[in-house]
């Protein structure tokens, strides 16, 4: 059996292509699964649960039945509105980005395919003058944006780092917004308003604090302050005995 030495990079450069699509293909697939099937829903879920306890926080608001203040509620509320809208974000960036690879990756194979063909011979001169059908338009995009730098890095803290910090307050919603139109405008903004990790830790510190109210109205409302008393006037005593009389198949019991 003969051995052509001139096919091994060809055939290096194809298996490399492939393995790199796969990691990468796999990759933007495990980002879109994690935001559309655990994040989003995750969220709807604490938003259903934040209503429904502001609601009763509200209708008891002037009494001791449920006196949590409201205030409470409505700034976890407004940091699950930023995750939210910071997870759709991500969702269409990663989305557009992954369409653009797929383009990126057919015409990169197809290069391959063009540099190890034979233009001397009829496969290599069909495979050059044929038609990848590639969406240049995409495979550039690609190239001047995702390959050097995702898009989706500026939601993301760096490995390691420390926690991006900032405050919760009621205009980080319109503060993110800004922040967002400033990126998509190329502008300068506070990386820390992009970056998803913020957001969780205000909302851990939050829940927590959420929390030890309800648990503190819970323990106010379950621990009796005095005595208990179970009957006024009067007490009688009454003298109770059991008696057993045992027959030949009946045991009969009977007070006396």
């Amino acid at each position: 059996m003969l051995y052509d030495s001139s096919q091994q990079p060809s055939l290096t450069c194809k298996q490399g292509h492939k393995r790199w699509d796969h990691s990468v293909t796999q990759g933007y697939i495990k980002v879109l699964e994690l935001l559309q099937e655990n994040l989003l829903p995750g969220l709807d879920r604490c938003t259903v649960v934040l209503s429904t306890l502001q609601g009763l926080a509200q209708h008891h608001e002037h009494s001791t039945a449920f006196d949590i203040p409201l205030l409470s509620f409505s700034i976890i509320l407004d940091i699950v509105r930023c995750i939210r809208l910071l997870t759709h974000r991500m969702l269409l960036s990663a989305s557009e980005e992954y369409h653009h690879f797929l383009a990126f990756s057919k015409w990169l194979r197809h290069a391959i395919d063009v540099q190890s063909a034979d233009p001397t011979s009829t496969v290599g001169d069909e495979i050059i003058e044929r038609d990848p059908g590639v969406d240049y338009l995409s495979t550039l995009s690609y190239i001047r944006h995702g390959l050097e730098r995702s898009r989706i890095n500026q939601f993301l803290s760096d490995p390691g780092a420390s926690s991006p910090n900032i405050k919760a307050n009621p205009n980080m919603y319109d503060d993110l917004r800004e922040a967002l139109k400033s990126s998509n405008e190329a502008k300068a903004t506070k990386g820390d308003l992009l970056k998803i990790s913020s957001y969780y830790t205000q909302c851990r510190i939050h829940n927590k604090g959420l929390v030890e109210q309800i648990t503190s109205w819970q323990r106010k409302t379950t621990i009796v302050p005095g005595g208990l008393v179970l009957a006024d006037g009067e007490l009688s005593s009454y003298d109770v005995r059991m008696v057993s009389e045992v027959h030949e198949l009946n045991i009969d019991f009977s007070l006396c």
